[in-house]
């Protein structure tokens, strides 16, 4: 078998998703799987727009909820004094640590309910997570001050170095194989 992209080079592999015949230079491993340089680009750009919109994300969260507090907080100042206006970063730093923690502490959550048949029915569900919900967002807030910042920078690393990353699939030098 040749290489699709060039056939003048014996394929070593097979491209786990098109199946398209794959030389050593094309071949690139993706979490386990070897996939094509086309494969791997889209791979690669679907990483970046998930990247992107996390970023967006967490600031479009994180703005609404401060924006909330500093109305709550400069609302109960006449109650409370100054103190309240504490409440400003105390809701900022909360709301990113949900956004980066919520999702994880969640599908877990699932995970464990999966298999109980008719109790891991939805209405059981939100009967759990109505009963609980205050545990779970309190995890969820441990979760994200410990993973947030990690998170952030890596989705900013994925795009930033993403277009290096994709000119890289075609600046490879090409051998063709000898004898065959």
């Amino acid at each position: 078998m040749r290489c699709f992209t060039h056939p003048q080079t014996d394929a070593v592999a097979q491209c786990s998703q098109c199946q398209k015949g794959i030389c050593t230079a094309c071949a690139h491993d993706a979490g386990g799987a070897t996939l094509c340089s086309s494969c791997y680009e889209i791979g690669i750009r679907a990483e970046i727009t998930h990247a992107q919109s996390s970023i967006v994300g967490v600031w479009v969260f994180t703005g609404i909820v401060t924006t909330i507090a500093l109305f709550i907080a400069f609302g109960s100042i006449s109650q409370n004094g100054a103190a309240a206006i504490l409440f400003i970063p105390l809701a900022f730093v909360a709301s990113w640590c949900l956004f980066w923690g919520w999702l994880p502490v969640w599908n877990g959550f699932r995970k464990i309910f999966a298999g109980w048949g008719c109790f891991g029915s939805w209405t059981f569900l939100l009967i759990i997570a109505a009963v609980t919900a205050e545990i779970l967002v309190g995890i969820a807030l441990l979760v994200g001050a410990f993973t947030g910042i990690q998170k952030y920078n890596e989705a900013r690393q994925v795009v930033a170095n993403g277009n290096r990353m994709i000119a890289a699939l075609y600046a490879t030098p090409i051998q063709p194989t000898s004898g065959t």
